[in-house]
């Protein structure tokens, strides 16, 4: 579960700076 909250984070932030 950490690895994923990691993952959501930085996936998340990427798609919305886009």
């Amino acid at each position: 579960m950490h690895r994923d909250s990691l993952r959501n984070n930085e996936g998340s932030r990427k798609y919305q700076v886009r």
